[in-house]
Order: C-alpha cells, then sequence, then structure tokens
C-alpha cells in the first residue's frame, strides 16, 4: 500500500491504453510512463530506481539515474546516501578516482553516522590501493573509534595498526590491535 500507487497505476494504464490504441510502440510507452512519474513523483522515483539498480549490480543505469538525482536535487536528504553509491558504482567500474571524489562528496553532505562509517570504510581501501597509507590507517582507526561495533577483516586492522606504529600514532594503534584482539584472538 504504497502512497504512490494511484499515480503509479494511472501512469501504468496510460501506457497500457496508449500501446492498445496503437498511439505508441511498447517502448515509446515505457518512455511515456517513465517520464510521467518522474515529473509527478521525481526524486523518489529516481532515487527507488537507483537502489534497484544498486540491487542488481546494474552500475552503469545506477550512474546514469543518481548523477541526474544529483543535478536535479542536490538539496535532497538523500544526496549524501546517492553518492556513496555513485562511489561505489565507480569502484565496481575500476575507477577509483572517481568512487573517491563521490565518497569524499558523500562525507561532505548530510551522511548519517552509519553512512560516515561505511562511506569511511570503502575510502580507507581506495586510498590503501593508491599508496596513501596515512590516510587509509587514519580512517580505518577513525571508523572504529567512532563504532565500537563495527567489523573490520583481521588483516586491515592489523596493517592498520601497523602502520599507525610507524608514524608514531602509538595510541591509535593500542586502539586497533585491542579491536582485534576483541574480535579475533578469543575466537
Amino acid at each position: 500500500n504504497s502512497p504512490f500507487f494511484s499515480r503509479w497505476s494511472e501512469a501504468y494504464f496510460l501506457g497500457i491504453q496508449a500501446v492498445e490504441s496503437g498511439e505508441l510502440t511498447p517502448e515509446e510507452a515505457v518512455e511515456v510512463v517513465v517520464a510521467q512519474l518522474e515529473n509527478e513523483l521525481g526524486d523518489d522515483v529516481m532515487y527507488q530506481l537507483g537502489l534497484v539498480y544498486a540491487a542488481v549490480d546494474n552500475f552503469d543505469s545506477l550512474i546514469a539515474v543518481y548523477q541526474k538525482f544529483e543535478q536535479l536535487f542536490p538539496d535532497d536528504p538523500r544526496i549524501s546516501e546517492a553518492r556513496h553509491w555513485l562511489g561505489t558504482a565507480f569502484e565496481e567500474k575500476r575507477d577509483p578516482e572517481k568512487a573517491r571524489a563521490y565518497y569524499e562528496s558523500a562525507l561532505a553532505g548530510n551522511a548519517t553516522p552509519q553512512l560516515v562509517r561505511r562511506t569511511q570504510y570503502r575510502l580507507a581501501q581506495i586510498y590503501h590501493k593508491s599508496g596513501r597509507f596515512s590516510e587509509s590507517a587514519g580512517m580505518i582507526y577513525h571508523v572504529l573509534a567512532a563504532d565500537t561495533e563495527a567489523f573490520m577483516p583481521s588483516e586491515t586492522l592489523i596493517w592498520a595498526a601497523d602502520y599507525l606504529l610507524t608514524e608514531s600514532k602509538y595510541d591509535q594503534a593500542i586502539l586497533l590491535y585491542r579491536r582485534y584482539t576483541e574480535m579475533y584472538a578469543a575466537k
């Protein structure tokens, strides 16, 4: 029982009638239905469509939808989440620079604490792969310092703690070693 059901059904039946009457081809009818829904529901349709594309790993379509969403609705409260998904899509497409830029812009917006941690973890991975070890280790530390329940792979914890020691950041390294002990040594 969606509050948008009546708008969806009106657009859907408009498309069916246009095909049945011969006014439009099925492909043209889909375009008309999508245009009408975007017009009436705009940000909600685009945002939900992006999530559907994420769920089926259709990253090219996700990028197209969320870049348009970003242009049309830059002040939407979900913009940080959309930018996080854009970062994920570019990461999957093996474009770490665009992924990094979108992750960083997600953090600059109105991200929830949970989204901040997810985004910081993804950024830490990108920084590490690009040789930006100090930023990567610092980002991992911030994720774990902010969330005592956050899960982190053992090799990531050990690597980051070891790196922090090389920079004489002993308190941060100790926190990561403790987290490793809590997560893995007891098992």
